[in-house]
């Protein structure tokens, strides 16, 4: 007896179940037609603050605003771009002054997060000679898609139904907190910092299901065995105490000299952009003979020896 053949709408829906590309193309389109710029956002205070931090504005210069000095570095700029107010910079009682901060906050208010590749993105609006909101909210929708697409990659991960991928990236990425977000083109940094988690929670779960070795494994852990390690040894030579509490590491003799925010971020580029592909380097080429494996330690951790 033959089985009674499928509808053939049934059958397309099935395979579109399995499709990894239609349900990408349906989280993309969703996420544009939904986000579409239009001419009824307006530019806030802050999106203002921040081109002058990091393009620099004569006019704010002369009011007291040191850091929107039109002559300072790209470098500078960029460091200086989400400084709002800050009492160690003396920037609290300018921005009273000016109005952007009430007469009634604290002595010690500070907001100057740290967002460099943020911050690149305001300086090329500004360097394009455009500032509308419809085409800077243009260009925050290339982050919020890529936002959409990571989000998708990370759920397709999770479960290979393109129906349930879909669901999840679109209440990840078509939310009303997002919206407000993305009207506020000051918090493109929202969709960039998204988009990142998302493609670094993929290569996890990516690494979660392979056996990765134990030299890239060390090569990956190198800021953290080679620093307590280090430590130890020198606290056992010279005879000290090494279950009291000290500022031995080489992280902390690092950061008094140079500062926090510079060891955290050399830090993070550090395994990020040199042990994550010396590790993939590692693993794609394996060695023949363990004492050659065992090598591929030393590149990993001369960055750290020479600090």
């Amino acid at each position: 007896m033959q089985g009674k053949s499928l509808n053939p709408g049934v059958v397309m829906l099935r395979r579109m179940e399995r499709s990894y590309p239609v349900g990408l193309a349906i989280v993309l389109v969703v996420a544009l037609i939904t986000h579409l710029p239009t001419t009824f956002g307006e530019l806030s205070t802050d999106d203002y603050l921040i081109r002058a931090m990091v393009a620099g504005d004569a006019g704010l210069r002369d009011q007291g605003f040191d850091k929107a000095d039109p002559d300072k570095s790209l470098a500078r700029g960029l460091s200086d771009a989400f400084h709002f107010y800050s009492p160690q910079a003396g920037t609290l009682q300018a921005y009273q002054d000016y109005g952007n901060l009430p007469w009634w906050a604290g002595e010690e208010a500070r907001m100057n997060p740290w967002r460099p590749l943020s911050a690149l993105t305001h300086w090329l609006d500004y360097r394009l000679g455009h500032f509308s909101f419809p085409l800077l909210a243009a260009h925050s929708l290339l982050y919020l898609l890529l936002f959409a697409w990571f989000g998708y990659r990370l759920f397709w991960r999770l479960s290979s139904r393109a129906s349930v991928a879909v669901l999840a990236a679109l209440l990840l990425t078509v939310d009303y907190s997002l919206f407000l977000n993305f009207n506020w083109i000051a918090a493109r940094n929202v969709f960039i910092a998204g988009a990142l988690g998302c493609a670094m929670l993929e290569q996890f779960l990516l690494w979660r299901q392979q056996v990765l070795g134990l030299v890239p494994s060390l090569i990956l852990l190198a800021g953290f065995w080679l620093d307590s390690s280090y430590t130890l040894i020198v606290r056992m030579f010279a005879s000290q105490e090494v279950t009291q509490a000290h500022r031995s590491h080489l992280y902390q003799k690092v950061a008094a000299r140079r500062g926090h925010s510079w060891t955290t971020s050399c830090y993070l580029l550090y395994a990020t952009f040199y042990l994550l592909p010396l590790a993939w380097l590692c693993r794609r080429f394996p060695s023949e003979s363990i004492l050659t494996e065992w090598l591929w330690l030393l590149p990993a951790i001369l960055p750290l020896l020479l600090v």
